[in-house]
């Protein structure tokens, strides 16, 4: 949680401008001047910068706000990791890469904007446990979002839009485990997913990858994805269509305004913690011929 950088004028290596540490020499990576190494929580990020380093503002539980300038093309591994006080982020229309958890555990971010369009792939942990964020838009552009947890405990997250562009999305549900949703969209012209019934489907609309507070599941759906509705804690019932075959991990999981669920004959398996935590569960109904595990698809709910 630095306050200040100032290095002595005669240091070969780096220099210090508005609170961040510079490199003063070309590197294989980056030409003198162009690299931000260290900043604090009183940094201006200077013209010219191309690079925001690895860890460069990482545990800044100070920083409350910064402006990244439109030089910037690469934001690096955990740069903005625990910044717990930083509220807005504007990525400019200059950045083309933002490494892993770049941004996971600001607590405090409730708005993301993207100006660019030239991002290819969200990676894992990007906006991990970003407690007040409550909306995002996917920039077009991206094609992938890789790795989970990408959205992973975005608790206060309501609503997700994903762009046309989109075409990947691994460990499907894991990427918004945990959020709250209200809403998710996706541009019409998509051809990877669809959204029906306020629920995330994949090409052939037979996977429920992600669902809100208020959906329905369509009938064409023959699984309900690991972590599809987890989070959502206003969800008060939802009508599990006959069709359905496979509910998957945690896939209700922390569902704490869930009262009641029938699960059809035609479900052959419930995951491991499927109903965990959903405190308000008091009537179930399950066929004989579905498989559950006894010790862990309804643990934690004492009703």
């Amino acid at each position: 949680d630095l306050e200040s950088i100032d290095v002595d004028v005669n240091n070969l290596d780096f220099y210090s401008e508005d609170n961040c540490l510079i490199n003063k020499k070309d590197t294989r990576d980056y030409k003198a001047g162009t690299a931000l190494i260290r900043g604090c929580k009183n940094s201006k990020i200077p013209s010219g910068i191309k690079t925001i380093e690895p860890h460069a503002f990482f545990g800044c539980k100070s920083l409350k706000s910064i402006t990244i300038p439109d030089t910037v093309t690469y934001i690096g591994f955990s740069s903005f990791e625990g910044c717990t006080s930083l509220e807005e982020i504007v990525i400019p229309s200059s950045v083309t890469y933002i490494d892993s958890f770049a941004f996971r555990g600001c607590h405090a971010l409730k708005k993301v904007v993207f100006q660019t369009t030239s991002i290819k792939e969200i990676y894992t942990g990007l906006f991990e446990d970003c407690w007040s964020l409550e909306e995002i838009t996917v920039p077009e552009g991206v094609k992938s979002i890789i790795g989970n947890r990408a959205f992973c405990g975005c608790k206060s997250l309501r609503s997700v839009k994903l762009p046309r562009s989109l075409e990947r999305l691994e460990f499907y549900g894991e990427v918004f485990a945990g959020c709250n949703l209200d809403t998710i969209t996706i541009d019409p012209l998509n051809n990877y997913f669809h959204v029906k019934g306020n629920c995330l489907l994949n090409e052939d609309c037979t996977i429920l990858i992600r669902g809100c507070n208020s959906s329905t599941i369509p009938d064409t759906v023959k699984s309900i994805w690991s972590d599809a509705f987890s989070g959502c804690t206003r969800l008060t019932s939802i009508d599990i269509p006959d069709g359905v075959e496979e509910i998957g991990t945690r896939a209700f999981e922390n569902c704490t305004t869930l009262t009641g669920i029938d699960i059809p004959e035609s479900v052959k398996r419930v995951g491991k913690n499927a109903f965990y935590g959903c405190v308000n569960l008091q009537d179930i109904k399950i066929s004989k011929s579905t498989e559950f595990d006894i010790n862990s698809s309804f643990r934690g709910c004492p009703d």
